[in-house]
C-alpha cells in the first residue's frame, strides 16, 4: 500500500488541526472536514482510505452515517475508525455491527492512533490475503508472546480471561472484553503495573479461559497499554545493567546491621529488606518482592550505590563461564569503609530513588553542601502539615514526573504533600494534595489519570488548571495539546501551560508548540527557566491573587 489517504471529520477545527498537522508528520495524507454531510458528499471523489470521526456528528448519528455510507450507489469502501469520549458498551456493539473497524476513547495519544490505523489496516490486508491466524487453543498459547497474543484477541474482540504463570512460578490474570484489555492481577499488584509486569516475561504458559473479567481497573487503550509495556521493559533492563550481577545472591551488609533499628518499618518493607538474605537472586527477589519490578529494582540500586546491600562473594556467576585471569603480583590495599552517619534503616528501605538513567553515577555524593539555615527552613517547611480545614477552592496542577510535577507541587506547597487515592468510576486514581494559599489548595494529577469521571468530580471546585509540558520531550507534544483542549473544555476557569526545563537550545522550537496549542483568550504559555517554582508562583499571583498563608 502507498501513502494512506485519512479523512478527518470533526466539528472542532482544533481538534482538526491537531489531528491534521500530527497525521502528516506519521507520513499520512489528510484532508479534514467538519460534519457526517462534508464527509458523504466528498468521500466518492477523495476515496480515502481511512475515516477518522469524532462519533458525535453535529448533524446526524453515528449509526445513520454508518448506514449511509453503506448504502451508497458504488460506494468505496474506506476503514471507519471512531475517535469519541466515553462510548458506551452499547454504542460500541451498534457501531462495530454497522461496519466500524475500531472506536477509540478520547483522551489518546497522536502516536496511539496512527499505529491504531496502520494496525487496522494491516489487518485488512491479511484478511483479504486470507491469511488471519486464528487464535491459538489453550495447550499452545505460550508459543506465541503474550503481546502479540493480546493484540490477536483484541483484533478478534474477544472477552477472555488469560492465566498467565511466569518461568519462576508467579501466577495473574489479565482479562479482555470486547477486544479490550480492562483487568489485570498479580499477586499485590492490581491494573496496569500488573499488566506491565507480566507482559515483559520472557515465554509465559498462557491459558485461555472464555470468561468475562471479574472486573475493570485498567483505564489507558489496549494500544497504549502495550506501548507502555516497551518502556516499562526498557527500564527494567537499564536498571537491571546497573546492578552487579543478576545471578548473583543480593543480601544486607554489615553497615547496614550497624544502623539504628526502627520499629516503625511498613510491613511491605520489612517483607522487601526480609528478602535480602543472600540466599535469592536477582529473578527470585523479583519474584517474591512485594512491590512491582521497578519499584523493587530502583530500591535495590539505591542500597547498592550507598553500601547497605551487596552481591554474596562468590555467587556473581553469569550464564556463560568468564575467562580465567592471571593474579596480578601486588594488590593495592582497599580504601577505607566511609563513615557511619546516624541514618536509619528506615531511610534507606524508604527514601525516594532517581527514577532517570544516571550515566557513571558517582557513590559519593558531589553536590556542595547546603546552608544550615536553608536546611532548617527545608525541614520545618516540610514537617507543617496539612490544615484540618481544607480549602474549598482547588488549582488542578497536571503534568508527568518528567515534568517536575512532584518538585513543583511541593515548592509551591506551603505544607508538606498528601496522597490520595479519589474514585473515577470503576477505578481509583492517585492525586497529592497541597495548600497554595488558606483559601486555594493544590491538586496534583498525573496525565495518563486525566479520566473524564475524575474531571466532572472535581470541576465544581476547580478555579483552574497548570498544564505542565516538559520542553524536552516534543512526542508528547501534540497529546499535551490535546489534554489542553480536553481541560479548556471541562474548566470555566484559566488554564496555564507552563513549560519546564526551557534552556536557550529549544527555544526556537516552542513556537511549535504555541501553534500546536492554539490557546483560548485569557489562558497563558509561560516558559520556566532558571527559578521554575517561584516564576511559577508569581504567575499564578498574578492570575489567582494567591498570598501563602
Amino acid at each position: 500500500m502507498g501513502q494512506v489517504r485519512v479523512l478527518v471529520v470533526d466539528p472542532s477545527t482544533r481538534n482538526q488541526l491537531v489531528l491534521q498537522e500530527s497525521l502528516v508528520k506519521q507520513e499520512f495524507d489528510v484532508l479534514s472536514v467538519s460534519s457526517g454531510t462534508e464527509a458523504l458528499r466528498m468521500i466518492p471523489d477523495l476515496q480515502p482510505d481511512v475515516i477518522l470521526a469524532e462519533a458525535r456528528f453535529p448533524d446526524m448519528s453515528a449509526e445513520e452515517f454508518l448506514q449511509r455510507l453503506g448504502a451508497a450507489p458504488d460506494r468505496f469502501d474506506p476503514t471507519v475508525l471512531f475517535l469519541t469520549k466515553d462510548p458506551s458498551p452499547d454504542e460500541r456493539e451498534r457501531w462495530l455491527r454497522l461496519g466500524a473497524k475500531d472506536v477509540m476513547n478520547k483522551p489518546m495519544y497522536v502516536s496511539e492512533i496512527a499505529a491504531r490505523i496502520r494496525m487496522v489496516l494491516a489487518r485488512k490486508e491479511k484478511a483479504l490475503a486470507q491469511v488471519a491466524p486464528a487464535v491459538p487453543q489453550a495447550e499452545h498459547a505460550e508459543e506465541i508472546p503474550l503481546v502479540e497474543l493480546i493484540e490477536q484477541l483484541a483484533a478478534e474482540r474477544k472477552t477472555v480471561v488469560l492465566h498467565v504463570r511466569s518461568a519462576a512460578g508467579q501466577r495473574g490474570e489479565i482479562g479482555l472484553e470486547d477486544g479490550a484489555v480492562v483487568y489485570a492481577r498479580l499477586d499485590g499488584l492490581q491494573g496496569e503495573k500488573a499488566a506491565y509486569t507480566m507482559l515483559g516475561w520472557e515465554k509465559p504458559a498462557v491459558e485461555i479461559v472464555d470468561d468475562k473479567p471479574p472486573g475493570a481497573n485498567i483505564s489507558i487503550s489496549t494500544l497504549g497499554l502495550v506501548l507502555e509495556a516497551v518502556r516499562w521493559l526498557e527500564r527494567k533492563r537499564e536498571l537491571e545493567q546497573r546492578l552487579p550481577a543478576k545471578h548473583g545472591h543480593y543480601r544486607l551488609t554489615q553497615r547496614y546491621h550497624r544502623m539504628p533499628r526502627d520499629a516503625s518499618l511498613a510491613p511491605d518493607v520489612r517483607r522487601f529488606l526480609a528478602l535480602l538474605d543472600g540466599s535469592r537472586s536477582l529473578d527470585e527477589i523479583l519474584a517474591a518482592s512485594p512491590y512491582d519490578e521497578l519499584t523493587t529494582l530502583e530500591r535495590m540500586v539505591k542500597m547498592l550505590d550507598r553500601g547497605v546491600a551487596e552481591v554474596v562473594p562468590g555467587t556473581e556467576v553469569e550464564a556463560a563461564p568468564l575467562p580465567e585471569l592471571e593474579t596480578p603480583e601486588t594488590v593495592e590495599e582497599p580504601s577505607a569503609a566511609p563513615a557511619e552517619t546516624a541514618v536509619s534503616r528506615k531511610e534507606f528501605a524508604e527514601s525516594p530513588v532517581e527514577t532517570e538513567p544516571v550515566e557513571e553515577e558517582p557513590l559519593v555524593e558531589t553536590r556542595p553542601p547546603v546552608p544550615e539555615k536553608a536546611v532548617e527552613r527545608v525541614e520545618t517547611e516540610a514537617a507543617k502539615p496539612l490544615p484540618e480545614q481544607l480549602p474549598e477552592q482547588w488549582l488542578l496542577f497536571v503534568g508527568s514526573e518528567r515534568a517536575g510535577r512532584r518538585d513543583l507541587l511541593a515548592a509551591l506547597s506551603g505544607t508538606g504533600l498528601l496522597s490520595r487515592a479519589l474514585p473515577a468510576g470503576n477505578l481509583k486514581i492517585d492525586v497529592e494534595l497541597g495548600v497554595l494559599s488558606s483559601q486555594i489548595g493544590l491538586l496534583g494529577l498525573d496525565t495518563k489519570h486525566v479520566v473524564d469521571p475524575l474531571l466532572r468530580k472535581l470541576v465544581p471546585n476547580a478555579l483552574g488548571a497548570v498544564l505542565l509540558v516538559p520542553a524536552d520531550d516534543r512526542r508528547r507534544w501534540e497529546y499535551m495539546a490535546y489534554l489542553y483542549q480536553v481541560l479548556r473544555e471541562q474548566l470555566s476557569g484559566p488554564v496555564l501551560v507552563a513549560v519546564t526545563g526551557v534552556e536557550p537550545s529549544n527555544l526556537s522550537s516552542l513556537r511549535v508548540l504555541k501553534d500546536l496549542l492554539h490557546l483560548d483568550k485569557g489562558d497563558r504559555l509561560l516558559l520556566l527557566e532558571r527559578e521554575p517554582s517561584e516564576e511559577l508562583r508569581h504567575a499564578l499571583n498574578e492570575q489567582f491573587s494567591t498570598s501563602q498563608p
